[in-house]
């Protein structure tokens, strides 16, 4: 009863986990209009502007929270599906996000920016530790249960 409850918890991680994937395609290359290629290779550009006074560092701050949000369920789900260690799952979403900037840069959708990457892996490496600590609650009341 057990490996039969394993295996569809399993196959409805893989199934969120792809329907996120696609969510990410949307929200980051579909969900956008052809505009001329721009690129901004100035990381933390955002706090440099807020620094000075700049309205636009505010938005731009939103912009890098907003990143971090959108890839917590990438480093979330890739750790239930696999089980990874930290560092696969920083990688992974450092490697997807490269591809996404690349594409966006490509197809010339949106802005490519190293700051969208480095909000990106952040985000997949919180979205690890959130599954950490999700695990861990869920074996201490598997383990309170038993008692």
């Amino acid at each position: 009863m057990q490996l039969l409850e394993d295996v569809l918890s399993k196959k409805l991680v893989w199934l969120l986990f792809i329907a996120y994937c696609g969510f990410i395609v949307w929200m980051t290359l579909l969900n956008r209009s052809v505009y001329v290629r721009q690129c901004e290779f100035c990381l933390f550009w955002a706090l440099q502007e807020l620094a000075v006074g700049g309205l636009e560092g505010v938005k731009g701050i939103v912009w890098y929270l907003e990143n971090i949000l959108l890839f917590m369920p990438f480093g979330f789900f890739l750790s239930a599906i696999n089980e990874c260690r930290w560092k696969k799952v920083v990688l992974s979403g450092f490697a997807v996000s490269a591809v996404i900037e690349i594409t966006q840069y490509i197809t010339a959708r949106g802005l490519t920016e190293l700051d969208d990457m480095t909000a990106n892996t952040i985000g997949a490496g919180i979205g690890f530790l959130l599954w950490k600590v999700v695990t861990r609650m869920m074996d201490s009341q598997k383990k309170k249960l038993r008692e």
